[in-house]
């Protein structure tokens, strides 16, 4: 990130987040508490549940921006298109 960095460009990520949460990301227990879900399955995509939306964006996706500690991604957006039918 230091030659992108070093050249005042920004890093954004475009994500495609239609699996949901998996039982194997590292974020998974974290996001399980704050859904209220019994852990031991993948957490669905639900982009129009707001505590999943919320959760998806303070617990899996904030970690990943910069800070004055780190490196990492100045913006995202989830890029969320599945067929003809939103569910």
């Amino acid at each position: 990130l230091d030659w992108i960095r070093d050249r005042g460009l920004k890093v954004g990520a475009n994500m495609h987040e239609h699996d949901g949460v998996s039982t194997k990301e590292d974020t998974y227990d974290a996001v399980c508490k704050a859904l209220g879900c019994t852990p031991g399955q993948n957490i669905p995509f639900d982009l129009y549940n707001r505590t999943y939306a919320i959760a998806q964006e303070d617990i899996a996706i904030r970690p990943l921006e910069s800070t004055a500690e780190k490196q990492g991604i100045d913006f995202s957006w989830i890029d969320y298109q599945q067929g003809e039918r939103d569910r």
